[in-house]
């Protein structure tokens, strides 16, 4: 019996960790700085962390976030209320910004490519 439960217990904890760290390497692919376009075409940008947070030069309203992994797409929701997600699409990125109160299954407010910034400076 002790046998069986620590086989069990293994294969659980194998199961465990690989999805933690699955979605570890998953999340790596967005941390970093990203040039994206506003309504107008504007350029601006936004950097995802580490530790979930994301910041951004849109404006004064758009400077603090916090983001999630959610079906192979990163979600970052503003203090505004509005939410910003990135996703692959192809070999690019997209981004999709919602108003707030507007599903994420809604239309979005506005689509544009999504550019992983190389240059670690960021945009003032």
């Amino acid at each position: 019996m002790k046998i069986k439960f620590i086989r069990i217990s293994h294969i659980v904890f194998m199961f465990i960790f690989n999805i933690t760290f699955s979605t570890m390497l998953f999340a790596e692919e967005f941390v970093g700085f990203w040039v994206l376009a506003d309504s107008k075409g504007n350029p601006f940008e936004i950097q995802i962390r580490n530790d979930g947070s994301a910041s951004g030069t849109h404006g004064k309203d758009m400077k603090h976030g916090s983001w999630q992994e959610k079906d192979g797409k990163i979600i970052i929701s503003w203090g505004t209320g509005w939410v910003t997600v990135i996703a692959k699409d192809g070999e690019n990125y997209i981004k999709k910004a919602f108003k707030p109160g507007v599903s994420l299954n809604g239309i979005p407010t506005n689509i544009s490519s999504a550019k992983r910034k190389y240059n670690l400076t960021p945009i003032n």
